[in-house]
């Protein structure tokens, strides 16, 4: 079961449309960052499949808490709106519960291929080949005197 959270890229306060809220609203990029945080949290449970909401734009700028916000979001194409609602372009990559799922079952993949690579590289570093336990049984054989031809 997807847990109650929206994803967040790493280095999301450093992307150019993060920077360019903030240039636009004279806010640092991690004060945006947070804002888009609040505003994707609320929209996650109050969108319909197209990621329109029935509020208008001011809705934004409130749950933010920074006039403009939605402005700013909508010349970054992260949002669109009319008079009576908003639209989040693309809510299934990173805002839906199944954008978490994908995410999820993502991180369980990398994690297995890690551990997997990691036990692999172990395994080729403690596995000898045939050719050496031979060699190094004809070897201890001639020290015990009881030379074996192969």
């Amino acid at each position: 079961m997807a847990k109650n959270f929206v994803l967040i890229r790493v280095g999301l306060h450093e992307t150019a449309e993060v920077l360019g809220i903030a240039a636009t609203l004279g806010i640092p990029a991690q004060h945006v960052v947070g804002c888009l945080s609040r505003v994707w949290s609320w929209a996650r449970d109050e969108m319909d499949e197209s990621g329109t909401v029935r509020v208008p734009e001011n809705v934004i700028d409130g749950l933010a808490a920074v006039p403009g916000f939605a402005a700013a979001m909508k010349a970054q194409q992260w949002l669109s709106a009319d008079e009576t609602s908003v639209t989040f372009p693309h809510p299934q990559r990173w805002i839906t519960r199944d954008a978490v799922k994908r995410a999820q079952s993502r991180q369980r993949a990398e994690r297995k291929r890690a551990r997997d690579a990691t036990q692999s590289a172990h395994q080729m570093r403690t596995k000898r080949a045939p050719e050496e336990e031979e060699e190094e049984e004809r070897e201890e054989e001639e020290d015990n005197g009881c030379a074996v031809d192969a």
